[in-house]
């Protein structure tokens, strides 16, 4: 009793006319960071960010999958976080913010008018001006396989080969990373401002590590809180050293580049493009789990290695279709009620729907300090 029916706002056409294209999109600018640890405390500022060293080929991914600590699911991921993190920092939220989101939810956006089977769905609340956008968690099976669960696996454990140190590193010791237990909770997120269109978002997205800072010896007579403090400096630093982990399966034949360049580099463009992550470090490995190649994609040049091909896609039309869902959320939203963008099958509209009626909003718990 008492429970509304959602009401559908607009329907948008994925593969029609977007109205405004060349839509301007601002580079992200850092704002502050956070890390979350292996016992799942938040840390404002981060300082825990990793750095980059590219490993070699030969590595194996399975070392280590017995003891692999996965990724803790449940309905959604709280953006309280990314709030916390904005007030240790001292940044308000005003009504010239947006959105307040996780990188997920634009990369769903962006790959939509290329996407034709993988339903998303986003939780929306808008209160004084501001609209949060929620990660929903939607059931998939395959993601439950073991299969999946192997390659989710090599995956982290790429990511963490390409955190440890080389073998003649000072660090080797401290680092070995056969010896500890990969864990998918661990990370360190930086939280942004950007535009798309005309809408002005705050975004925070995990990243994987950076290139090395400019070496800098201790300073005489530097003690631990001193070098704690320029630690976390330097990551605050790095978002211009910012490094995207991925693995792939190695191409044995042309259908595989195919493949690569239509599906997996589109995906790596995205989250890198939106994150202002300068390059992707890419492990292809065999079907046992045996690296056999790296390779390193700069972001911004990814677009050119499709532009031109047949049935490739097209950068410029994934930004100005983001600009587009975004403006028209704007639009339709009002204070004080929940609604849920939807694409889903047939896979030819994007939906919005409010879930329940405006109510007099009271000011907002996520702008309270944590």
């Amino acid at each position: 009793a008492g429970r509304h029916a959602a009401v559908v706002l607009f329907s948008l056409n994925v593969h029609g006319r977007i109205p405004d294209v060349n839509a301007p999109v601002s580079a992200p600018t850092r704002l502050t960071s956070y890390n979350i640890d292996a016992a799942g405390a938040v840390h404002c500022p981060g300082k825990a960010l990793r750095t980059f060293h590219k490993p070699s080929p030969g590595c194996d991914l399975n070392v280590g999958m017995d003891s692999f600590v996965e990724k803790k699911t449940g309905d959604g991921t709280s953006i309280q976080p990314i709030l916390s993190a904005l007030h240790t920092a001292n940044h308000k939220l005003d009504s010239n913010i947006h959105f307040v989101t996780f990188r997920n939810n634009l990369n769903k956006i962006m790959e939509t008018p290329y996407n034709d089977k993988n339903e998303w769905r986003i939780g929306l609340e808008r209160e004084a001006g501001t609209i949060y956008m929620h990660v929903v968690q939607l059931e998939d099976s395959f993601s439950s396989s073991a299969d999946q669960k192997k390659f989710q696996y090599w995956g982290y454990k790429f990511e963490e080969l390409c955190c440890k140190p080389p073998d003649n590193s000072d660090d080797a010791a401290k680092a070995s990373g056969e010896d500890g237990a990969v864990n998918a909770n661990v990370e360190f997120c930086s939280v942004f401002r950007m535009s798309f269109g005309h809408s002005r978002l705050i975004v925070a997205a995990e990243m994987d590590c950076a290139e090395p800072a400019p070496h800098q010896e201790r300073a005489a007579g530097e003690d631990e809180e001193g070098l704690g403090k320029r630690k976390r400096r330097e990551a605050e630093e790095a978002a211009d050293r910012f490094v995207e982990i991925k693995t792939s399966r190695e191409m044995t034949a042309p259908h595989h580049r195919r493949t690569f360049e239509r599906f997996k580099l589109l995906k790596f463009w995205i989250q890198s493009f939106v994150g202002g992550v300068r390059s992707i470090c890419c492990g292809f490995r065999d079907d046992t789990g045996i690296v056999t190649h790296v390779e390193v994609f700069q972001t911004l040049e990814i677009p050119r290695l499709v532009r031109g091909k047949a049935n490739m896609w097209d950068a410029r039309r994934c930004i100005d279709f983001t600009a587009w869902v975004l403006g028209e959320v704007r639009r339709a939203t009002v204070d004080g009620a929940r609604y849920e963008l939807r694409y889903q099958h047939p896979f030819t509209h994007v939906t919005l729907v409010r879930l329940d009626p405006p109510h007099d909003p009271s000011p907002p718990p996520a702008k309270a300090a944590p």
